[in-house]
């Protein structure tokens, strides 16, 4: 299925809504349920769920995100999410699945 999937920030008309260059994106390992992309630009990354639907913003970086990667163990019911930037630091999250509605 192919989709375009809207890369802005704030949901006013009012709000300035940014664009980026994207650099690099990633499906999760659990079927792909998230979806990671990062950039520059607005030098960000954000997560969104298999229909597009905004999850989360990593916003405000110092540098572009220009590189990620997820786990592959799935069986904690959590998976970690590294990204490096621009600036050599390399960040990792935890992302824990509270409900299965993804």
């Amino acid at each position: 299925m192919k989709q375009n999937i809207n890369w802005s920030f704030g949901g006013s008309d009012n709000e300035i809504k940014s664009t980026t260059q994207l650099y690099c994106c990633k499906f999760s390992n659990d079927f792909g349920k998230l979806i990671f992309a990062g950039g520059s630009q607005s030098n960000a990354c954000k997560i969104f769920d298999y229909t597009g639907r905004p999850v989360c913003t990593i916003d405000k970086l110092s540098h572009a995100c220009v590189s990620m990667d997820s786990s592959n163990d799935l069986s904690k019911g959590y998976q970690l999410f590294g990204m490096g930037g621009g600036e050599g630091i390399i960040r990792i999250f935890r992302i824990s699945y509270l409900n299965n509605n993804f």
